[in-house]
């Protein structure tokens, strides 16, 4: 949808930029498990900085963001826009994951991520088919949040790359500030 791409292109466009300078970093640090740590919570910290308020900015006010950038014929895409932005953390902390995984060399971990993610996510576009779109962008959404990213938490935790429980506590503290952003 329209919407979808509005939101992720931004998104994807931001971190494009961001990966080509944190990829090299925390590679040359990989074999100082105490400075990479230290770039991983800097990082942790940065994104949700970043993060947490806009996707809870962008949701709280998706129907009037719908109507100044895509027009008034567009409004019924307001709850589908409020949604996706909420998933936008989630999409920033995924790509924060990917390069862990691929600055510490870690291509089997990749691959698995990505297959149990991709399963994940086909399973909760069959449990929304019900509701229709929204019932979709929700369970995927969700999905993303309570199992997608915990489970890429936990195979990146089994790797040893990073101090256990750092990606946890700063994944959960991302989703608080979400959540006490959108309230």
């Amino acid at each position: 949808s329209r919407a979808k791409s509005l939101m992720t292109g931004t998104s994807q466009q931001a971190l494009g930029p961001i990966a080509a300078v944190m990829i090299p970093v925390l590679s040359r640090l990989r074999n100082d498990p105490d400075k990479f740590n230290n770039w991983v919570r800097k990082i942790s910290v940065l994104i949700t900085l970043v993060a947490a308020p806009s996707s809870a900015l962008i949701s709280v006010n998706s129907s009037v963001i719908v109507q100044l950038l895509l027009g008034n014929s567009w409004s019924e895409a307001a709850p589908f826009f409020t949604v996706i932005a909420l998933g936008i953390f989630l999409m920033s902390h995924g790509a924060y994951y990917y390069w862990i995984l691929v600055a510490t060399g870690n291509p089997a971990t990749l691959v698995k991520s990505t297959w149990i993610g991709a399963t994940i996510t086909l399973v909760a576009v069959f449990v929304g088919l019900p509701w229709g779109g929204i019932g979709v962008a929700l369970a995927t959404m969700l999905s993303g949040i309570f199992l997608r990213a915990p489970v890429l938490i936990h195979l990146i935790n089994q790797t040893g790359k990073v101090e256990k429980g750092l990606l946890t506590r700063a994944y959960v503290r991302s989703v608080v500030e979400v959540v006490v952003c959108v309230v």
